[in-house]
C-alpha cells in the first residue's frame, strides 16, 4: 500500500472511531431511561453510578455512567465544580491537584488501596443557559485515552427548590489488565464516594451563604 492510501485509511479509521465514541457518550444513560431509578435520584437523593465493559477481541470498552441531584442552583454548582485546585481538599483519594487555566489542563495525584494514580487531563468548560459541561479526556497516566463529560442542568425538585442535576458519562477503550468485576467495583465505589463528598461540600457552602 502506498503512503497516500495508507494516510487516507488512517483518516477514515480515526473518523470512524471518533464517531463511535461520540455516539456512545450521547446514548441515553440507564438512570434516565429507567423510571424507578430516576425516581430514587429525584425523591430519595440517591447518587447512582454504573460501570460496564464490552469486550472487542483484546480491547476493553469500559462505559461509566452516574447521576445525582445537588440542592443548590446551577450557577453556584458550576462555579464550585470548576474550582479544580480545591478538589484535593474535598474529594477522597485525591491528594493533589494543579490546574493550568491557560492550557486547560488538570494534573491530579491520588491513591486507592495500594494503587497510585497520577493523571493529566485536558478540560473544556462550557456554560450556556440552563446547563453547563465539563468535557475531559485523560492524556497521560492511568486510563490514558478515557474521555467523558460532566453535565450540570438546572431543574427543580418536588418542593419547588432550585436544584442541579449532575451527571457523568465516560468511555475508555484499552487493554486494562484488571478483572471486570474488580474494575467495575472500583470505578463505582470511587465514583459514588467522590460524588457524595462533592455534593455534601456544595450543599454545605450553599446553606451557609443563604440560611
Amino acid at each position: 500500500m502506498d503512503k497516500s492510501a495508507l494516510f487516507l485509511l488512517k483518516i477514515i479509521l480515526l473518523t470512524f472511531n471518533t464517531s463511535l465514541a461520540s455516539e456512545r457518550l450521547s446514548e441515553t444513560p440507564f438512570w434516565k431511561s429507567k423510571p424507578a431509578v430516576y425516581k430514587k435520584i429525584k425523591e430519595d437523593r440517591a447518587i447512582v453510578v454504573s460501570a460496564k465493559t464490552i469486550h472487542k477481541e483484546n480491547i476493553k470498552n469500559v462505559i461509566l455512567n452516574g447521576a445525582g441531584w445537588v440542592k443548590a442552583p446551577l450557577d453556584f454548582v458550576y462555579e464550585n465544580a470548576i474550582d479544580f485546585n480545591q478538589y484535593s481538599k474535598i474529594l477522597p483519594y485525591v491528594e493533589e491537584t494543579t490546574y493550568d487555566k491557560s492550557l486547560e489542563e488538570l494534573t491530579a495525584k491520588g491513591s486507592f488501596l495500594t494503587i497510585n494514580a497520577n493523571v493529566k487531563m485536558k478540560l473544556k468548560v462550557v456554560k450556556e443557559g440552563r446547563s453547563a459541561q465539563i468535557k475531559w479526556s485523560i492524556i497521560k497516566g492511568i486510563f490514558d485515552g478515557m474521555e467523558g463529560v460532566v453535565l450540570m442542568e438546572k431543574t427543580t425538585n418536588h418542593q419547588g427548590d432550585d436544584v442541579t442535576e449532575c451527571s457523568l458519562k465516560a468511555n475508555y477503550e484499552g487493554d486494562a489488565n484488571i478483572p471486570d468485576f474488580l474494575l467495575h467495583w472500583g470505578l463505582e465505589f470511587i465514583g459514588q464516594r467522590m460524588a457524595y463528598k462533592m455534593r455534601n461540600h456544595m450543599e454545605s457552602l450553599w446553606q451557609k451563604q443563604n440560611y
